[in-house]
């Protein structure tokens, strides 16, 4: 059994996710000996905040026994090219679209290897991992529990997420995230475009948007849908349509793209509600701006 005295844990990537991990790590009781990144400032502040040193690859690899790569995925593979692996590394990469192949050549060899991927966002200096799932792959059962274990102290939980399923589950993540910021985006535009100000609609629809998302997670999908849609008001959607061609047919698309997948969940039961609406979302975004 691996014990946490035992683990001398190095981060390459001082970037968000590199430094929300060592301080998170940190404040569990873990060592964190060794940090590495191409931007020697920001490894500096992240050194000294967790206590750690400003290591070179070399060194990283030299001194730590578990490493976590937490660059971004175009330089995944050049750290696992340039490192000198051997058996006594366990090499942790942080991407959620990278599967395991990219750690091949640890691998080869004799490392233990692993992806492990936190499903949330940071900004500022957020570090805190409490509740947030992380999506798991790895061979080694002595990692699996090693890395579970640490998920389970730093307040969050694992999910055992397959290489052959890595693209959709990463799909779904940056769904549920970058996308609604574009949908939100696009909200906040329509606002302005009646001529209402830009704060005032940064704060309501935030604000409606996150009261949804409450919603969602009280009650379930089908019962949070609100709306002409739901309500089976073709009228006012018309309404919406006409309006956005004349004064925002670039934002005609996306209204038209999501509504019609809004009329899949209310009337997937009813096949001609389904069809008649689609009919009407489908005749106005094919109409060439």
């Amino acid at each position: 059994m691996i014990t946490k005295s035992s683990l001398k844990i190095g981060i390459i990537g001082a970037g968000k996710v590199g430094s929300a991990l060592a301080q998170s790590l940190r404040m569990s009781g873990y060592q964190v000996s060794g940090i590495a990144s191409h931007t020697s400032d920001s490894a500096s502040k992240l050194a000294i905040l967790v206590g750690a040193n400003v290591q070179s690859l070399d060194q990283i690899t030299l001194q730590c026994n578990l490493i976590f790569i937490a660059t971004n995925d175009d330089s995944v593979t050049q750290v696992v090219q340039n490192a000198k692996w051997n058996s006594n590394h366990m090499v942790v990469h942080m991407s959620g679209s990278l599967s395991l192949e990219v750690l091949n050549d640890a691998k080869n060899m004799g490392s233990s290897i692993a992806s492990l991927h936190p499903i949330q966002t940071f900004v500022g200096q957020d570090s805190s991992f409490v509740d947030v799932y992380f999506g798991l792959d790895t061979s080694s059962e002595i990692l699996r529990d090693l890395l579970k274990n640490i998920v389970s102290e730093l307040g969050g939980k694992v999910i055992d997420v397959s290489s052959a399923d890595r693209a959709l589950y990463h799909a779904s993540a940056v769904m549920s995230c970058g996308y609604i910021t574009a949908v939100l985006n696009d909200a906040v535009s329509t606002w302005v475009s009646a001529n209402l100000d830009y704060e005032d609609g940064m704060q309501a629809l935030v604000r409606l948007a996150t009261s949804t998302i409450r919603n969602i997670e009280k009650i379930g999908f089908s019962e949070s849908l609100t709306g002409p849609i739901k309500r089976n008001d073709k009228t006012s959607v018309k309404k919406h349509i006409s309006t956005l061609q004349a004064r925002s047919p670039h934002l005609l698309d996306v209204y038209c793209s999501v509504g019609k997948r809004m009329v899949s969940l209310v009337y997937k039961d009813r096949p001609d509600e389904n069809h008649e609406w689609a009919q009407l979302f489908n005749l106005n975004s094919e109409r060439k701006i």
